[in-house]
């Protein structure tokens, strides 16, 4: 019986924890124009920084199900991308849409969806 309702406890937990999470970190447009520097704050350390180019800043963050990829220059932050893996179609397209509807509703054009 304990050990059903710490499992039962743990998926709940878990599952809310991936909706939080989900609908916050896959709108990587938003810092399109913005500095490296905000980029950092709001994630953290990336996990991988590629400083080669002298002209690009490319950092690298990386979940479970989350790939972040950002590239920048002295200007800004130019490219932005997330992949991400979701338990369902469903919950995938649901996100999608919304990403797409905000990024157009703020005039971004999305060269790739996949």
């Amino acid at each position: 019986m304990k050990t059903s309702v710490v499992r039962s406890s743990s998926i709940i937990i878990f599952l809310f924890l991936s909706i939080i999470v989900e609908a916050q970190d896959l709108n990587v447009y938003n810092f399109i124009g913005k500095h490296s520097i905000d980029v950092v704050k709001k994630y953290g350390k990336p996990v991988f920084r590629d400083k080669s180019n002298p002209n690009m800043d490319c950092m690298f963050y990386k979940s479970k199900t989350k790939v972040l990829v950002f590239v920048s220059n002295a200007k800004g932050v130019y490219q932005a991308e997330a992949t991400a893996v979701f338990r369902s179609k469903r919950s995938a397209k649901k996100t999608l849409d919304k990403i797409i509807k905000k990024s157009l509703s703020k005039n971004y054009t999305p060269d790739t969806l996949s």
